[in-house]
């Protein structure tokens, strides 16, 4: 788990810099106000990046958000 910053492509990158993520990138959202991670993959709506998962919720992407890669 990592937390993740805009770059200077506009797209979410770890903090570290060794992951940056685009449309379909599977992760786990860490989800503050309920204390749970959720498994979805980000999203774009033509605007910015963002997180969805498969029961239809999506949910902004924010500076320092913090996410767990899945794997592919």
């Amino acid at each position: 788990m990592m937390r993740f910053y805009k770059n200077k492509n506009y797209r979410y990158e770890s903090e570290d810099r060794n992951v940056e993520l685009t449309c379909g990138f599977p992760v786990k959202y860490y989800y503050e106000e309920l204390g749970v991670w959720i498994e979805g993959r980000i999203e774009h709506n033509g605007k910015d990046y963002y997180f969805y998962n498969n029961n239809g919720k999506s949910l902004n992407l924010y500076a320092g958000v913090m996410l767990e890669e899945l794997s592919n």
